[in-house]
């Protein structure tokens, strides 16, 4: 239950957080308007034309810009080439179109400081010009990808461990059929609770108080699968350290003191762990 609780709490968390940084980058929109217009002016001044004006910037598709101005300019290709690069930071294309005839007189693009600009020396003649801009990548797209994947991973990976991670099965307790009796029979063997000691008919077999524990155990759940976890836990948790492979030297040591009754074994059960066998019971 606690690990559903936990999972819900923490979609909850990243539902906001994403829902947050979605309205902190929609508010950092980046306004190129004011960098194109900012193009066409030094584009005026360095043509000569510190007076006419830049148009209203227009919008047509995404990213895409047209920037139109007043008067008739010069396009002058390396001038051009180099305002942009020290205006505009982002990749871009810039193509030349002239007004009436709407045909695309000059192009280039700026991707990175290697970027190569053809035609560069070449000087048209005035006239009337236009500048579509288009951005090569949409800055917010790809701040929300470098943001959104981190948490959607974190988010992603937490779900399949919480829902998909099988919970590790914790040992059954046995049933304990002998437990209100201070002595256990199995066959001919019987086990004192209250002093700890073993017998075959009237034969005391010696034990030391950790194999008496451990008989203890099996002869209260005769036929019963005791898993290793349970007897370990039982045994040697207040000890603080749990050796698993001391537990196997225990039940070694005890099979070899269970051997006068053929219809009485202790044995083995791969991976889980170990039953005390009594034929005819």
């Amino acid at each position: 239950m606690k690990k559903y609780l936990s999972g819900l709490v923490l979609l909850v968390l990243c539902i906001t957080l994403i829902s947050r940084i979605s309205r902190v980058n929609q508010n950092k929109v980046k306004d190129y308007s004011t960098e194109l217009r900012m193009l066409g002016h030094q584009i005026l001044l360095n043509a000569g034309d510190p007076y006419s004006k830049v148009l209203p910037i227009e919008s047509t598709l995404k990213n895409e810009y047209i920037l139109r101005f007043e008067q008739n300019w010069t396009l002058n290709t390396d001038t051009l080439a180099d305002i942009t690069k020290a205006i505009i930071k982002e990749p871009i294309g810039i193509s030349v179109f002239e007004c009436d005839a709407n045909e695309e007189v000059y192009s280039f693009l700026l991707q990175d400081s290697k970027s190569i600009i053809p035609c560069i020396g070449r000087k048209y003649d005035p006239g009337c010009y236009y500048i579509k801009a288009k951005f090569v990548q949409d800055p917010r797209r790809f701040s929300n990808a470098i943001v959104y994947l981190p948490i959607t991973l974190l988010c992603l990976g937490f779900f399949t461990f919480v829902f998909l991670t099988k919970p590790k099965s914790r040992p059954e307790y046995p049933v304990q059929d002998n437990i209100d009796h201070p002595v256990s029979k199995v066959k001919e063997y019987s086990f004192n609770h209250d002093t700890l000691k073993l017998y075959y008919n009237d034969h005391e077999i010696s034990l030391s108080t950790k194999e008496a524990e451990i008989v203890s155990l099996f002869f209260k759940s005769p036929n019963t699968l005791l898993e290793r976890d349970y007897l370990l836990k039982t045994i040697w948790e207040d000890q603080g350290v749990i050796v698993g492979r001391s537990l196997d030297v225990f039940i070694s040591k005890l099979r070899k003191k269970l051997v006068d009754d053929p219809d009485v074994r202790l044995v083995a059960v791969f991976g889980k762990g170990y039953r005390l066998e009594v034929n005819g019971v």
